[in-house]
């Protein structure tokens, strides 16, 4: 199935905040915002989904501004956080 919102690394944008993984492989990683409304549909979600070999899904959050804890609640609370 050929999904939306490939990236080449999990990152926020316009901010220096990424996610590295040495040792992993080559983890398939998705923008949260642009694959959640093609698989969940609308609803908040994390930023970025990475999948790691045929067993292992990291859903990642970054923040590198200010944490609003109702934000991240609402995500967990679709799990998607």
């Amino acid at each position: 199935m050929n999904l939306p919102g490939k990236l080449k690394k999990c990152c926020e944008s316009g901010r220096n905040c990424c996610v590295g993984l040495q040792g992993a492989g080559k983890p398939l990683v998705y923008k949260g915002e642009i694959l959640t409304p093609h698989v969940l549909g609308e609803q908040k979600t994390c930023d970025c989904f990475m999948f790691i070999g045929d067993s292992h899904v990291l859903l990642v959050e970054l923040k590198s501004r200010t944490i609003k804890f109702e934000d991240i609640q609402e995500k967990i609370d679709n799990g998607e956080a």
